[in-house]
C-alpha cells in the first residue's frame, strides 16, 4: 500500500510539473487593434469616413524615448506654427524656439526628417501597413505590447510641407493586451 501511495504521489507531482512547464512556454494570446478614421469635410457636412487613409503600426519606442519621437515633434511644431501664423502670440513663438523650429529653414529640416521617418517606417518589414476601408475602419491582430500608430488622411490635405503633401498626419501610442480589443479612433479636422 505504501508503494502504491508513493507511486501515486510521484505521478501526481510529475503531472503538475509538466502542466506548469506547458503553461510557462505557451505564447501569450494575441490582441486586436481596431479603429475608425474620419475627416471633417466642412461644418455643414461634418465628418466622413476617411476611405483610403494610411495606417502604419509598429512596436513603440521605450517611454523615455517617446517624447523625442520625430512624428510627435512634427505634429506639435506644426500646430504651434499654425497658431503663431494666426495670432502672432509670442508664447507660440517661444514654443517654436524650444523645438528649434522658429524659422522656415529649421522647420524645413524637421519636415524632411519627419518625411524620411514616415517612409522608413512604411517600408520597414516589421511594420504593418493598412488602408482604411470604405467606412474608414482598420483592424489588425497583434502580439501584446505597446505600439505606435501613424495615420495619414487620404481625403484631408495637410499643411504646405513635405510630410503632409499627401494628407494630414497624426500619431498615437496604444497598449494591446492579450485576448482584448483596443480601439483607437481619429477625427482629422481642418
Amino acid at each position: 500500500m505504501k508503494k502504491f501511495l508513493l507511486i501515486l504521489l510521484l505521478a501526481s507531482s510529475a503531472i503538475v510539473s509538466a502542466q506548469t512547464k506547458a503553461k510557462a512556454k505557451a505564447p501569450a494570446a494575441n490582441g486586436k487593434l481596431t479603429g475608425n478614421i474620419t475627416y471633417l469635410v466642412n461644418r455643414a457636412q461634418g465628418q466622413k469616413p476617411d476611405t483610403g487613409a494610411e495606417v502604419i503600426i509598429f512596436k513603440a519606442r521605450p517611454e523615455s524615448a517617446h517624447e523625442k519621437d520625430t512624428m510627435l515633434r512634427f505634429i506639435k511644431v506644426n500646430l504651434y506654427r499654425e497658431l503663431y501664423a494666426m495670432t502672432k502670440d509670442e508664447a507660440d513663438l517661444a514654443k517654436l524656439k524650444e523645438e528649434n523650429a522658429e524659422t522656415a529653414e529649421k522647420f524645413d529640416k524637421l519636415d524632411r526628417e519627419t518625411a524620411t521617418y514616415f517612409f522608413r517606417k512604411k517600408k520597414d518589414a516589421n511594420s504593418i501597413v493598412l488602408t482604411a476601408d470604405a467606412t474608414g475602419s482598420f483592424s489588425a491582430d497583434l502580439k501584446p505590447g505597446r505600439y505606435q500608430i501613424l495615420l495619414r488622411s487620404k481625403n484631408l490635405p495637410g499643411t504646405n510641407s513635405i510630410m503632409e503633401v499627401n494628407g494630414k498626419v497624426y500619431t498615437y501610442t496604444v497598449e494591446v493586451k492579450p485576448n482584448a480589443t483596443t480601439t483607437q479612433n481619429h477625427k482629422f479636422s481642418l
